[in-house]
């Protein structure tokens, strides 16, 4: 009787461990994640490089190969002031953890996804970060049928005040008089009472000239988020293009009770893209469209060879679709279509129950939440100029929705699956094969 209860506890404790290690993983796409949004570096002064961030170095645990950790520590300069993580990407879904307490998930590595570490840790006080992924079979591993980076890459912590920017956004619209620029700064307040805070901006042309500025003072609620919106005449000749790859700077400062509490400088773009009859037109002007599919890392001289060659659209497939890739982009002057982190190909044709995951109402979540997150990522880059939902992965109710949901909120830039079939979520682009 004794032995049958000791096996009978050691069953126990061994399917408890199993248990436990299988709901470990929160099935949402994500949790403890901030919204989605291109990098933003804040600065202690104007145009220095002097900033309130602090690079991180992982190393692979040698207990256990899924763990990483990474050691910094908060200074007492930021103190009162929010701490987020930025991690740019990493081998896969990943669970973060910070002084010990969890912090969030994601369910894939390949997009960059921010934290806020704030309650985590102290000013002054070391911090010290684990990384473990998700490891094993996942539904979400199933949207991956493509590369990974072998290691966590480049990471860092960043420092913002309580009421702080959080995102800005471009958008440029043709008028009868000309091409009209809006630039949107999201303004987000995380203390647990209204704060106030002054942005005050500047644009500056590709001559070093201020062309536009301006302040507005904001008064946030507990938690609330606005945004500041100023629109700009664009000369033609100043628009971005792949013949002129012109970027402006927008200069941002934060002022909090009359104290600046932090300063950002960026590059943004100005370029209309319209899709008239399956030709996409940027500027109003006819693009060849000659594509070129990315299957690895390029350099600019690289892409400025492409670009000699005649290819216009770059193409990169899930585990090339980068920020680096969009940034080089911008500045050698070459169109691309942004592509979310999905790939179904060895899930097969199949709509059938247990088929591909793209006509599974369970995953719909995950698709919307990938497909989104990656827009967001790319929509400050003036050389995107489409969106694509995903890679070689059948279609069904994941990908309808998805389609339905970036058209919501994208009025210009076309939605493409390549791999629609003749379907309805695509927006039908003319391609030169030329």
């Amino acid at each position: 009787m004794k032995i049958r209860t000791l096996i009978l506890g050691i069953f126990l404790f061994l399917g408890c461990g199993v248990m436990a290690q299988s709901v470990a993983w929160d099935p949402a796409p994500a949790s403890g994640r901030e919204p989605a949004r291109g990098r933003l570096v804040p600065t202690f002064k104007r145009d220095t490089i002097d900033s309130y961030r602090r690079d991180l170095l992982w190393t692979k645990s040698p207990d256990n190969p899924l763990i990483y950790k990474a050691e910094s520590s908060v200074p007492f300069a930021w103190n009162n002031r929010q701490v987020l993580l930025r991690v740019s990407a990493a081998p896969g879904g990943y669970a973060l953890r910070v002084n010990g307490r969890r912090v969030g998930h994601v369910t894939t590595g390949a997009l960059a996804a921010e934290f806020n570490l704030t309650k985590f840790v102290q000013a002054g006080s070391a911090v010290k970060i684990e990384l473990e992924l998700m490891g094993g079979d996942s539904p979400a591993g199933r949207l991956e049928d493509f590369g990974h980076p072998q290691e966590v890459l480049a990471s860092e912590l960043i420092s913002q005040p309580t009421i702080r920017v959080r995102d800005v956004v471009v958008e440029t619209r043709t008028t009868e008089s000309g091409w009209l620029g809006e630039v949107g700064i999201v303004v987000k307040c995380d203390a647990l009472n209204e704060k106030a805070a002054r942005i005050r901006y500047e644009l500056i042309d590709t001559a070093g000239v201020v062309v536009k500025q301006g302040f507005e003072d904001l008064r946030l609620r507990m938690r609330g988020e606005d945004t500041l919106r100023f629109v700009y005449a664009v000369p033609e000749h100043l628009l971005w293009s792949p013949e002129s790859p012109l970027s402006y700077r927008l200069r941002l400062s934060t002022q909090t009770a009359g104290r600046y509490t932090e300063y950002l400088n960026l590059p943004i773009g100005f370029r209309h893209v319209a899709l008239q009859e399956g030709i996409l037109r940027l500027n109003g002007r006819a693009l060849a469209a000659k594509p070129h599919v990315v299957d690895r890392p390029l350099t600019a001289d690289e892409l400025a060879d492409l670009k000699a060659r005649g290819c216009d659209l770059l193409l990169p497939l899930p585990d090339q679709a980068t920020e680096a890739l969009y940034t080089l982009a911008d500045e050698v002057g070459i169109c691309v279509v942004a592509q979310s982190p999905i790939c179904t190909e060895a899930s097969g044709l199949s709509r059938q129950k247990n088929g591909n995951p793209s006509n599974d109402p369970a995953m719909v979540e995950e698709y919307l939440d990938r497909t989104a997150s990656a827009r967001h990522l790319a929509q400050r880059h003036p050389s995107v100029v489409a969106y694509s939902l995903a890679h070689k992965s059948a279609n069904g109710i994941a990908l309808y929705e998805s389609y339905l949901a970036l058209k919501q909120v994208e009025h210009g830039l076309p939605i493409l699956y390549f791999d629609a079939a003749g379907e309805w979520n695509h927006d039908y682009i003319q391609m030169s094969n030329e």
